[in-house]
């Protein structure tokens, strides 16, 4: 009788370490289901932070060269030629005085029509005065684009300014004058008399300057980057 009691105690205490054991187990899955899930859900919370940090770096990076050429642009819309050139060659004298970042472009430069042809002025940087130069060789399919677009028939136009192929990323082009009104289509603008400012961007400044400023101001955490 006495050991059939000491058996059913042996069996249950056995029972109730294999029970301990299991729950240990079951344990172990949820605790380290419950960590993958909490690593996930700050994984992603992370990187919903780290996406918003490099658009909002992405729109300053934007603004601060849309700024830039806002300031160069000529104020007057019905201006050409030597008055264009006197307009923006002070602009760039204020800016660059005035800036934050005075050496954000390599090169400055105006595309006059001329029959039929773009003929290129380019601004002498420290003299602050435009000069005839020749077309650079990388310059070309930006020239050959805007003498496209002073064809008198529509179908031989090939886009309006901008950017240049991927190819080209520093390089683009805005319309000194003859900037539509806000709804005017984009077919009415007047190509044919319009010279064309042409941005050239410092790569070394991009990258050693505007660059890091921008990476320190949306991504500094403690003193070192996201």
């Amino acid at each position: 009788m006495h050991n059939g009691k000491s058996r059913r105690r042996t069996t249950l205490s056995w029972l109730i370490v294999a029970g301990l054991f299991v729950l240990c187990g079951v344990l172990g899955v949820l605790q380290y289901r419950w960590i993958g899930e909490v690593a996930v859900a700050a994984r992603d919370r992370l990187r919903g932070s780290l996406q918003a940090s490099l658009f909002r770096l992405s729109s300053d990076f934007d603004g601060e060269i849309a700024t830039a050429c806002r300031a160069l642009l000529p104020a007057a819309s019905d201006s050409a030629g030597a008055a264009t050139e006197t307009e923006v060659a002070a602009n760039y004298v204020r800016w660059k005085t005035i800036g934050r970042h005075g050496q954000m472009f390599r090169h400055i430069a105006i595309a006059e029509p001329r029959n039929k042809t773009m003929a290129l002025r380019n601004l002498d940087l420290d003299k602050a005065v435009f000069e005839t130069a020749a077309w650079p060789a990388d310059w070309a399919p930006l020239k050959e684009r805007l003498e496209s677009m002073l064809s008198a028939d529509p179908r031989e136009r090939r886009g309006f300014p901008g950017p240049p192929p991927d190819d080209q990323p520093m390089l683009f082009d805005l319309p000194a004058i003859g900037i539509p009104a806000p709804g005017r289509p984009p077919d009415q603008l007047a190509r044919g008399e319009a010279p064309s400012l042409i941005f050239d961007l410092n790569p070394e400044y991009v990258r050693d300057v505007l660059l890091p400023e921008l990476l320190q101001r949306h991504l500094e955490t403690g003193g070192t980057l996201e």
